[in-house]
């Protein structure tokens, strides 16, 4: 096997710790800590945003509930699941999830607390129907995120003509062993947000003053 892409490997498997989550079937990182269950691409992309103190609606709880809380976020997540939100909600005591098996509830829940989210992710259940339903529900500047957007081609392209640009991160992420996209949504371009300098699992990272000219 060619070394490089035995070093490829090490990266996917270690750096990003996908093979931990193959153990033990939860997307978590190389050290443990949760993740949620997006592309890496994306995972990487999210880790650049200070979401302290921002609200964050969840159409489906778990290890991204974990997640956001802490990166600091204000998480209020609802699950179909009976199973599954009795075990998130042992674990974690304190979390804002509803448990809600109606479709009609859950698609709705968005819209319990009264107010607008920063970022609104659509990874459960009904997911066409969560898109229709909860784009009143996002903030001028929020981010709107659709999980396995390349199944859900309809519900992507009925976003897209409310006026949002989609930007996709294609290719592996935690526990799967296939690739898959995961998409964010912005309303429109936004100084408000405010990104550290990209630095990717298993790059040359050169520092943030510094300007590559090798090629």
């Amino acid at each position: 096997m060619h070394r490089k892409l035995i070093e490829n490997m090490e990266i996917l498997a270690n750096g990003y710790g996908q093979l931990r989550t193959f153990d033990i079937h939860r997307p978590v990182d190389t050290i443990g800590q949760a993740l949620p269950w997006f592309t890496y691409p994306a995972i990487e992309y999210l880790k650049r945003f200070n979401f302290k103190g921002w609200r964050v609606f969840e159409y489906g709880a778990g290890q991204s509930t974990v997640y956001w809380s802490r990166r600091g976020a204000i998480v209020t997540s609802v699950e179909h699941n009976p199973q599954w939100f009795a075990e998130v909600k042992e674990a974690l005591p304190g979390a804002a999830i509803s448990h809600r098996s109606d479709k009609e509830a859950y698609v709705n829940a968005v819209g319990d607390e009264g107010v607008r989210f920063n970022v609104i992710v659509i990874d459960g259940v009904w997911r066409e129907a969560c898109a229709d339903a909860c784009i009143p529900h996002l903030s001028d500047d929020g981010i709107l995120i659709l999980d396995n957007s390349d199944w859900y081609h309809q519900a992507g392209t009925r976003i897209r003509s409310k006026g949002f640009l989609e930007v996709s991160f294609s290719g592996f992420g935690p526990v799967n062993n296939y690739t898959w996209t995961t998409s964010l949504f912005f309303r429109l371009p936004n100084s408000s947000y405010r990104l550290t300098p990209p630095a990717p699992i298993g790059g040359n990272i050169l520092g943030p003053d510094a300007v590559n000219e090798w090629w």
